[in-house]
């Protein structure tokens, strides 16, 4: 069962206070994630992701998202770079995110290794 505390992590390194402030989390993979500043730009692979991100005020930071992201009404003017189980890599890495934010259990195995190698 997937738990958020990545989305925890993610709205950390999404809305921290200070604009060029390092901000290092854990995801729910026990990986550190660590980026130069809060993220600029979010990839959103998930539409119940998307509506978090909106809901926690970094709406205007999505770059990209998925099939079916179509709350708040802001969402539907997204890229679409995923859907169910599917992945678009190469638009994922034209987006040039600094923070992909993606439901754990949503995407095979392999899907979730190709997205950590875009880095």
């Amino acid at each position: 069962m997937p738990r958020t505390s990545w989305l925890v992590a993610a709205a950390l390194a999404v809305v921290a206070g200070v604009a060029r402030a390092e901000v290092r989390v854990t995801d729910d993979a026990g990986a550190e994630v660590v980026l130069a500043q809060p993220a600029q730009r979010i990839v959103s692979l998930a539409p119940h992701l998307t509506e978090q991100l909106f809901a926690i005020g970094a709406g205007d930071r999505i770059v990209a998202t998925t099939d079916f992201a179509d709350w708040p009404e802001a969402a539907r003017a997204l890229p679409r770079v995923a859907r169910a189980h599917n992945v678009d890599l190469e638009r994922v890495a034209a987006a040039k995110p600094d923070l992909i934010v993606i439901w754990g259990s949503g995407f095979p195995p392999a899907t979730l290794a190709a997205l950590r190698r875009l880095g």
